[in-house]
């Protein structure tokens, strides 16, 4: 019987970016994990474990709960545990299982998660985003090319008026810039520079007229085999850092998108995503991931740009889909929110006034309506996850 353990690690993508076994973790990220490492509770498996940071914050937790989640906590990793469930695969996490005596089947071995991190660089979407665009038939946009030194990243920013350039492994919204040929300032010349001499190479894209940001979301079985999991419904800052997801039902998020897109386009892009996914991670990766797509304005037109990133690990865009379908009644709508607190006390003032402003309203065992913490909120709390719903 599986004894199943769910961790929130944040650092995930960072700690793939340094790709060593041993990796120190920035004091911020620490506190945001801290801070957020109740949030699979809401996503996990009934009957499983939850890894969190502080067992004092279960009272400030279970106060603001309005459901009785079938899942436990624990603040350290033991032997006991035979699936790990973490937000992401990294080489530093599998080295700290290793050393914490948990069974070597309950995470993936050297050569399963050095394929984990050639797969989760950008360069993945160059020729996933290539492939698509050979198999699919419909109003499609996106290129992306791999530039390997300096002098062809000089030539790619020549031929295009704004461009993307990105890091092959970045934190989520890390590690993009968005420059023209006109515009390599030092700085950016100097990150370029140290980008290629690190990683290898860049991803150069260019920039389009984004509309509308989300993903469809996937899950692949123990056997390989991907399927789709639901839409997610997104918004970005103009440097693409995350800002936060429209909670809504698939079929309101699809007439959202229809808008734009016909059905057929978005449906033959997720059948042929299901096949291609299959193939690449067959027998590597069990669990959640997202692919992160644009709508693009062109002139008059609506295009679909159908590979933007690859997200393989959770995300949020799974955790509203879950929270949801879950939690959420059908017929409502809202936003889960990520906030970030500068000073002590200032998200336990912000959680008062708004658990005052939007009450908490139920139907039938799902919330109709207002405010609901994610996260435990304390006088020391500097990161938040919550949710608003109309």
């Amino acid at each position: 019987m599986d004894k199943s353990l769910y961790l929130f690690n944040p650092e995930n993508d960072m700690a793939l970016a340094h790709g060593k076994s041993r990796f120190v973790i920035r004091r911020s990220v620490q506190k945001m994990k801290d801070d957020l490492s109740f949030i699979p509770a809401w996503y996990a498996e009934n009957g499983s474990t939850v890894l969190v940071s502080n067992m004092e914050d279960i009272k400030a937790f279970l106060s603001t709960c309005p459901f009785n989640l079938d899942v436990s906590f624990v603040s350290d990793v033991i032997p006991l545990f035979n699936r790990i469930v973490p937000w992401g695969w990294n080489p530093a996490l599998c080295r700290t299982l290793l050393e914490q005596n948990i069974v070597s089947t309950a995470f993936p071995d050297k050569e399963q998660m050095n394929t984990i991190r050639q797969l989760s660089a950008r360069t993945t979407v160059v020729s996933l985003l290539q492939m698509l665009r050979e198999k699919v038939r419909g109003p499609l946009l996106g290129s992306s090319w791999i530039l390997r030194d300096e002098s062809e990243v000089d030539v790619f920013l020549s031929q295009y008026e704004r461009v993307v350039l990105k890091a092959p492994w970045s934190g989520s919204g890390r590690g993009i810039h968005f420059l023209s040929s006109s515009q390599v300032e030092p700085p950016q010349r100097s990150w370029i520079q140290r980008t290629i001499s690190i990683q290898q190479c860049i991803v150069g894209e260019p920039a389009y007229e984004k509309a509308v940001d989300f993903a469809m979301e996937f899950y692949s079985d123990a056997d390989g085999t991907v399927h789709f999991a639901g839409y997610s419904l997104f918004e970005t800052d103009d440097n693409g850092v995350y800002k936060r997801n429209w909670l809504a039902s698939d079929a309101a998020i699809e007439r959202h998108l229809t808008a734009y897109l016909p059905s057929k386009v978005l449906n033959e892009v997720k059948s042929i995503l299901e096949h291609l996914l299959s193939e690449v991670i067959h027998g590597v990766y069990k669990g959640y991931l997202g692919i992160d797509m644009m709508i693009c304005r062109e002139g008059e037109k609506y295009l679909l740009h159908p590979c933007v990133e690859m997200n393989l690990r959770m995300n949020m865009g799974v955790v509203t889909r879950i929270l949801f379908d879950r939690y959420i009644s059908p017929s409502s709508q809202g936003f889960f929110h990520i906030e970030y607190y500068s000073k002590p006390g200032m998200a336990l003032q912000s959680h008062r006034l708004m658990t005052e402003q939007y009450p908490l309203h139920l139907s039938s065992s799902k919330i109709q309506s207002g405010y609901l913490s994610l996260t435990p909120v304390t006088e020391d709390t500097s990161c938040q996850i919550y949710i608003v719903v109309e």
